[in-house]
């Protein structure tokens, strides 16, 4: 919500082992290329924001603000 954009959840949300599979299939020729993987890549979930962008602004200074006095602290 906070950044405003519309997040794709995957079937398999395991996407480092996803990853490393495709990768590894595509070095064995089991995949030409990655227009192959995008035909067996599914869509579990979407999910749009919800959050007006005055209340996004203001939670992302919060935010920023926060991270600021915890830099501060460690430096």
């Amino acid at each position: 919500d906070v950044l405003g954009r519309k997040l794709i959840r995957p079937e398999v949300i395991e996407t480092t082992v996803a990853g490393a599979c495709y990768l590894a299939g595509m070095g064995v020729g089991l995949w030409r290329s990655t227009g192959e993987l995008r035909k067996i890549w599914k869509v579990q979930r979407e999910f749009s924001a919800q959050m007006k962008a005055p209340a996004r602004r203001k939670r992302l200074a919060s935010w920023d603000a926060a991270l600021q006095r915890t830099l501060l602290t460690v430096s």
